[in-house]
C-alpha cells in the first residue's frame, strides 16, 4: 500500500509522539541485519492495513525495537514491539492459561508508554506486577496478565479497531480504556489531512522547534487543525460519532469494561462515559489520579513520566481491589 510521506509525519503529531530534534532507530529483534537511522518516523515502524472505513489506520510493526532520541531527556527511550505488534515485554499466548485473569488496556500514547526508558516502566506493566507479586489475594486466580494494546496517535475509533484486530482473540476478562479530552475531539481520518494542509500554510518544518511550540502554543498546527475540525463538523456530530464508537465496543465485548479518565474531563465528555457505564452492570467509570496537578509526574509535554505511570498503576490497583472488579471467592 503506497503511503505519502506527509502521512507519516501526521501520525506523530496526534499525541505528541515525537517532539523537536527527534530521530528514530529501528532494530529487528530477531536476526539483526541493519540499523536504519531516520528523522521523524519510518514506514518500517508501522503497518498500514487496508480498511474500507478507516483510510489511515495503522498498527505497529511486529518484532521491532524502536529507539527514540529526545532532546530534553537524558536517556533514549526504547519501545519493544513483540511478535503481535504490541509494546510489551512478553509474547502472550492466545489461549489463556488456567486460573489466569487477563486484562487488556486500550488508548493512545498515555497507554502505549510514550518517552519511558523501557517498557517495564509502563503503568500496564506495573499493574501486572502488583497483581502478581503484590498484596492482591484472590482464590479464583493465581496469575494475572495485563496486555497493552495502546498505540501513539490513536483516536477512539482506531483503539476500538485495534481491539477487534488484536484484542478479541486474547479473550480478556477486563478492558481498561483510558480516555482524555483530546480523544473526544479527534477523528483521525478527518484531522490528519487537515493538519498537513495547515502545516504547509504555516510554513512550519516538522523537524523545527516551531512544530513543537510557537508563541507559547504546544503543537500549533494540531491546535489549529482541531479548532477548524470542530468548527467545520460541529461538536454535536463529533461527539455523536464518539458515542457510537463506544457503543460499538460495548456490543462487541460483553465482559467487564472500565472507562478511565483523569479529573477535570469536560462535563459533556465525562457524561458520555457515565452514560456508557450505565449500559451494563459490568461497565464502570473511574477517575484516576490527577497527574496534571503535579509537574513531577509528567514530562514537559504532559505525558506521564515514570512516577506518573507508577501512580496510575497504584491507583488502578487500589480501585480494582476496593470495588472487587476481579471476582474472588
Amino acid at each position: 500500500m503506497n503511503i505519502n510521506r506527509w502521512l507519516i509525519g501526521l501520525i506523530i503529531l496526534l499525541e505528541a509522539i515525537i517532539v523537536i530534534f527527534l530521530s528514530t532507530t529501528i532494530i529487528k529483534q530477531n536476526n539483526i541485519k541493519k540499523i536504519i537511522s531516520i528523522n521523524t518516523i519510518s514506514k518500517n515502524e508501522v503497518k498500514y492495513k487496508k480498511n474500507n472505513l478507516l483510510k489511515y489506520f495503522y498498527e505497529l510493526e511486529p518484532n521491532t525495537i524502536q529507539k527514540i532520541q529526545v532532546d530534553w531527556l537524558n536517556y533514549n527511550p526504547i519501545y519493544s514491539i513483540n511478535s503481535d505488534g504490541l509494546n510489551e515485554r512478553y509474547n502472550y499466548t492466545i489461549e489463556k492459561k488456567p486460573n489466569t485473569f487477563r486484562i487488556i488496556t486500550l488508548g493512545d500514547s498515555f497507554v502505549f508508554g510514550q518517552y519511558l526508558k523501557t517498557v517495564k516502566e509502563n503503568w500496564s506493566e506495573k499493574l501486572e506486577d502488583k497483581l502478581n507479586f503484590g498484596k492482591y489475594k484472590c482464590n479464583n486466580y493465581s496469575n494475572y496478565e495485563v496486555i497493552n494494546l495502546g498505540v501513539y496517535g490513536y483516536d477512539i475509533k482506531y483503539s476500538v479497531e485495534r481491539f477487534k484486530n488484536k484484542g478479541v482473540k486474547y479473550n480478556p476478562d477486563l478492558i481498561i480504556f483510558l480516555l482524555k479530552t483530546d480523544d473526544f475531539q479527534m477523528i483521525n481520518d478527518y484531522i490528519l489531512p487537515l493538519e498537513e494542509e495547515i502545516t504547509k500554510e504555516m510554513k512550519i518544518d516538522k523537524n523545527s522547534p516551531e512544530y513543537y511550540m510557537k508563541e507559547g502554543v504546544i503543537y500549533p498546527t494540531w491546535n489549529k487543525a482541531t479548532n477548524l475540525f470542530i468548527k467545520k463538523y460541529g461538536k454535536k456530530d463529533i461527539l455523536a460519532y464518539q458515542k457510537k464508537t463506544l457503543i460499538e465496543l460495548i456490543n462487541i465485548y460483553k465482559n467487564r469494561i472500565i472507562f478511565m479518565s483523569f479529573p477535570g474531563l469536560e462535563k459533556e465528555y465525562k457524561q458520555i462515559l457515565l452514560d456508557s457505564a450505565k449500559k451494563r452492570s459490568n461497565i464502570f467509570f473511574y477517575e484516576t489520579y490527577n497527574i496534571y496537578g503535579d509537574k513531577n509526574l509528567t514530562f514537559p509535554d504532559y505525558h506521564p513520566n515514570q512516577k506518573g505511570h507508577l501512580i496510575i498503576a497504584e491507583n488502578i490497583f487500589n480501585y480494582l481491589n476496593k470495588n472487587k472488579i476481579i471476582p474472588c471467592n
